[in-house]
Order: structure tokens, then C-alpha cells, then sequence
């Protein structure tokens, strides 16, 4: 009896453990830079240009789950800041609306190109205002040396943020490979 009850949870223990989940893998050329499984963190940027961040759910036939979320400050019962977590409703989609994942070790913020893109674009605007507020020619010579200059910061900026980008573009250089764990029946074609 005890031989019998040490097979069956030997063999329900093996199937139990055998469930194992599909994997997102990102690379760089063919250099594996991280992979994505069931409860990894994902921040991605989608073919519509939104930026979606959540835990992988699920990854199966192609298509991830993710549960988005967002943490904020909000005041506990004596007023004092605590953080509050909410969850919305999952999201489901195909691996290949991602567009692009951020560089690790990069932050998501503004950079020194962005910098100069934002100073030297408000400079200009602030110029023509002024200018023509004051009722004074926007081409005058002595004005268009510095709207030249605010050109070349913008211009500066737009360089440093193309050297230095802080997101990977899926294609040539990076790519998204779905790698699945579940073994293949006979009777089922490999894609």
C-alpha cells in the first residue's frame, strides 16, 4: 500500500511540476540581453507608441497577458503619506505590437538632448513673442542670430538622444523571440 501511495505522488508530483510556461526572449543580435516569463516585470512601448508597464500573467500561442498597475502617495487614516497600490484589468495582446523596450540600466527620463531640445525650443518661441510684441522685424539679422543658435541647441539635442538612445527599437538590432516550453505532439507542424 505505502509502494502504491509513493508511485501515484511521485507521478502526480511529475505532472504538477512539468506545467512550464512560454518565455519572451530579448536580444541583441544573438546575445540574450533579458528574458520574460510569468511574474517578470515588462515595461514595453506598443506599435501605437503608448508605453505599457505590468507583471507578464501569461504567455502562451504568442499573445502576452500583463497586469497593469500604478503606485501612489495618498494619506492613511492619521494623514501621514502611505503608498496605495491599484491594479486594473489585465491586458492581452501579441508579442509583435511591441515596438520597443527600454535599455537596462537606462532610465526613462528626460537626457541632456531632451534638455536642449525643450530649453532651446522654448528660447525660440520666447524670442518670437517678445519680438513681435515689441513690434520688431522676426528676420532682422541680430535676432536671427539667435534664433540660429536655438536651432543649433535643438539640433544638438536631436544628435545626443540619436547617439545615446535610452529605448531599443525591435528590428535589424534588437529583436523579441517567443520561445515556447511546451513539447510538441507528432501530429502538430513546426512554424
Amino acid at each position: 500500500m505505502r509502494q502504491l501511495l509513493l508511485i501515484v505522488s511521485f507521478v502526480l508530483a511529475a505532472a504538477a511540476s512539468y506545467a512550464q510556461n512560454d518565455v519572451l526572449a530579448f536580444k541583441k543580435k544573438d546575445k540574450l540581453i533579458q528574458y520574460f516569463s510569468t511574474d517578470n516585470l515588462l515595461t514595453c512601448q506598443l506599435v501605437g507608441g503608448t508605453w505599457v508597464s505590468g507583471y507578464v500573467r501569461k504567455v502562451k500561442k504568442d499573445s502576452i497577458t500583463l497586469q497593469t498597475f500604478t503606485v501612489r502617495q495618498v494619506p492613511n487614516y492619521f494623514g501621514l503619506p502611505t503608498l496605495d497600490t491599484a491594479f486594473y484589468a489585465p491586458i492581452k495582446f501579441h508579442y509583435r505590437e511591441i515596438a520597443a523596450l527600454p535599455l537596462p540600466g537606462k532610465r526613462m527620463s528626460l537626457t541632456v538632448g531632451g534638455i536642449l531640445k525643450v530649453g532651446a525650443l522654448g528660447y525660440a518661441v520666447l524670442n518670437v513673442i517678445n519680438t513681435v510684441g515689441q513690434r520688431g522685424d522676426v528676420f532682422a539679422p541680430e535676432n536671427l542670430t539667435s534664433l540660429g543658435i536655438a536651432a543649433l541647441a535643438f539640433g544638438l539635442g536631436i544628435l545626443l538622444d540619436h547617439l545615446k538612445p535610452d529605448k531599443a527599437v525591435l528590428g535589424k538590432k534588437y529583436e523579441l523571440s517567443y520561445i515556447t516550453m511546451q513539447p510538441q505532439s507528432t501530429n502538430e507542424k513546426v512554424q
